[in-house]
């Protein structure tokens, strides 16, 4: 009886040896993979900063590549160079409002899993004020990157139509304004 009994407490003592080292197992997965989320919760923050970063690049870089081509174009410049150039803008503004729909398709993804994660420690913008959306921002930018689009390819199809009249009217203001300034001139004499 007594070998039972030493045969059944080692018995015991081997299974709860198991269980203790299957439980110990299992502890080191969850802190494994808790380590293995806080370490993507950190990536992701890094990357929404990243592309937080990008999406308000965007619209400047679309600001003065049109801007800039715009300019040019109203400054004078004549011959066949007007509308390849003013095709590009328009093409170069819809390209990146593409850039911008894919950034923000995959910001919002990426703030999907951070959220997941710690809902808490996210701020909640959620809103139901129209200028409080959450995608506001974005399809501002977009849709005035849109409109220089649409007036870059109108330059584009007939340029003269559309630079020659700003020119002329850009011109005689800016006589006006010399003329107004040299009369102020003379009166302060």
């Amino acid at each position: 009886m007594a070998t039972k009994d030493a045969k059944r407490e080692k018995t015991f003592l081997v299974q709860e040896a198991e269980r203790q080292r299957l439980f110990s197992a299992r502890e080191a997965e969850k802190e494994r993979a808790f380590e293995r989320d806080v370490t993507s919760y950190k990536e992701n923050s890094e990357h929404l900063r990243a592309l937080n970063r990008f999406l308000w690049q965007v619209p400047l870089i679309a600001m003065t590549l049109t801007g800039g081509l715009w300019y040019g174009i109203a400054q004078g410049m004549v011959g066949d160079i007007r509308k390849p150039l003013l095709a590009f803008a328009c093409l170069a503004n819809v390209g990146l409002i593409i850039i911008m729909v894919r950034v923000r398709f995959v910001f919002d993804r990426i703030l999907k899993v951070t959220r997941a994660f710690n809902p808490e420690a996210t701020a909640d913008t959620h809103s139901d004020n129209l200028f409080l959306r959450e995608r506001v921002v974005m399809v501002v930018f977009c849709t005035l990157m849109g409109f220089a689009a649409v007036i870059s390819l109108v330059g584009a199809i007939a340029p003269d139509k559309l630079f020659d009249s700003v020119a002329a009217k850009t011109k005689s203001m800016d006589n006006r304004a010399l003329r107004d300034r040299l009369i102020q001139q003379q009166r302060e004499k």
